[in-house]
Formats: C-alpha cells, structure tokens, sequence
C-alpha cells in the first residue's frame, strides 16, 4: 500500500456544482428555470425541487419560503465606468441596476457557441421570455433575464479564452461593457457574419455624434 501525504497546498475545484434560491412561489421558478435551461425536474417535495441540465444530479435547487419578488435596485451599470466616453457607451446597460446591499447579484450560465446562445434566445423569446439587458462585456457576449422573483440569470457565451479574457480586463476602463441588440445580433449572425466580428466591440459601437 502507498501512503499518500495531505500537505494543506490549494485545490481549486473544477466545475460549478449547483446553485440554490431562495423562491417565493417553487412551482412557478420551477417552470420558468425549466423552459430558460432546458432542464428537467430530479428531485421535489414540500418545499423544495431540484433541476438539472446534464450529468449533474442537480445544477440549480429551489426553497419555497414565504417572501416577495425582489424590490428594484439602486444604481445603474454606467456609474462603474469611470471614463466618460466609455461611460456613454456603457448608458445603454443601466436597464440593469445594481443593489449596495449584499446579496446574490446573478446566476449565469454559459453556452458553447453563439449559434446555442441565439437558438436559446429565439426559444425564450417565442415563450415571451425576453433578455432585460443584452450587453458585450468584452470577454463575454451575455443575455440577462429576470426570473418570477426578480434575480438575474444571465445566459452567456466567451469570446476570448481565458488568458485573453484577463488582459482584455486588464486593459479596459469600461468595466460594463456595451450594450447589443439580440435581434440585431440575429438578423447578422444569420446573414452570415463571422462570428468572431460579431463578438467584439468594435462591432457594435455607435458612431460618435457629429458635431457642428
């Protein structure tokens, strides 16, 4: 038998296990996060109901409690850009406000091509589920809808690979992003547009206004 040594170095974990909400209503978010993730329910009973997407048991997990929908937030998105050219192209992100109170912000979810993330989009949309925000962060192309009790799921897809991503980060003042339009993004995903244009942000900046 070999011995084995625990030595207290750092072990990250490799994948994200599940999530678990707070809900007000468990047979509505079960509904809703059933049609937006295409999942399926695994577990449920009283007041608790767990769903899953893939070999996971569960990916996301409810708790009925009694409660209400979370109340709108205090500050929008462009006030975190502290440049001010960046922070006008960022405007279009304040449909999303931020709360200065801890919390849970959002979940998010991420798709392996932006053909997934768009058939995800027309699906949702056909159910009149329809993003709150649609935003390029730069490293990510990202969806976000407001699910029955007011929590933020955004469903995404990477544009740049990890080490990329961080200097793309690194490099930015604007740390929200610009705002797209999804049917826009379908309208030229669909013609034929390469889609690596189509995820930067060159793409989707709005000519500066002219000036007399």
């Amino acid at each position: 038998m070999t011995n084995r040594t625990v030595d207290g170095d750092q072990v990250s974990p490799y994948r994200l296990a599940h999530l678990v909400l707070r809900v007000s209503s468990l047979e509505r978010s079960v509904a809703w996060y059933s049609e937006v993730l295409g999942a399926r329910v695994v577990g449920s009973g009283g007041f608790f109901a767990g769903l899953t997407y893939d070999e996971e048991h569960h990916r996301i997990a409810f708790i009925e409690v009694a409660g209400t929908a979370r109340e709108t937030e205090t500050f929008g998105a462009s006030a975190v850009v502290e440049d001010e050219a960046e922070r006008a192209a960022a405007a279009g992100a304040d449909a999303i406000q931020f709360s200065t109170e801890p919390g849970l912000e959002h979940v998010a979810f991420t798709y392996d091509s932006l053909g997934g993330l768009l058939n995800t989009y027309v699906r949702l949309r056909d159910h009149d589920i329809k993003p709150i925000l649609s935003i390029n962060h730069g490293p990510t192309t990202s969806l976000y809808y407001s699910d029955p009790d007011g929590f933020r799921v955004e469903l995404q897809i990477d544009n740049l690979p990890m080490g990329t991503a961080q200097e793309f980060v690194d490099s930015q003042t604007n740390m929200v992003g610009i705002p797209i339009d999804p049917e826009e993004l379908l309208r030229r995903y669909e013609a034929g547009e390469p889609v690596q244009t189509l995820v930067t942000w060159e793409a989707w900046r709005q000519p500066e206004p002219a000036t007399s």
